[in-house]
């Protein structure tokens, strides 16, 4: 597993970001080097109301012939809607930079789906 870097957008990388849905357990071109397949997804609930909890994605990522894994979460508080909760973005949504990928969860439906950002760094 990978670690996940809580990064914003990095100006190496350039300004043509895709957004990228992922359905579960259907592969994805990103390009002619790059797959993504979305697996699964785990859940790790609060004990109580007003503490952290966390959905996270995992990722399966095939680029020249290997095979990576990598996980992205959103974070959030048990019992406090989104807008109310004070997380902004980049504290809510995982980001990661991989092998000259910037990666960036932007939405997540649970055991359906989740829309990523990707970027590749500038040469």
């Amino acid at each position: 597993m990978l670690r996940i870097l809580k990064v914003n957008r990095h100006p190496i990388y350039n300004r043509k970001m895709s957004i990228l849905k992922l359905d579960l357990n259907k592969k994805e071109n990103v390009n002619d080097s790059l797959s993504i397949l979305l697996t699964r997804f785990s859940h790790k609930p609060s004990p109580e109301l007003g503490q952290a909890e966390t959905a996270t994605a995992h990722l399966s990522l095939f680029q020249d012939n290997k095979y990576y894994e990598i996980i992205l979460s959103e974070h959030g508080i048990a019992g406090t809607p989104k807008n109310e909760d004070g997380l902004s973005n980049i504290e809510r949504y995982d980001s990661i930079i991989w092998k000259g990928y910037f990666i960036q969860l932007k939405n997540i439906n649970y055991d359906k789906s989740i829309e990523v950002v990707i970027s590749k760094k500038d040469n």
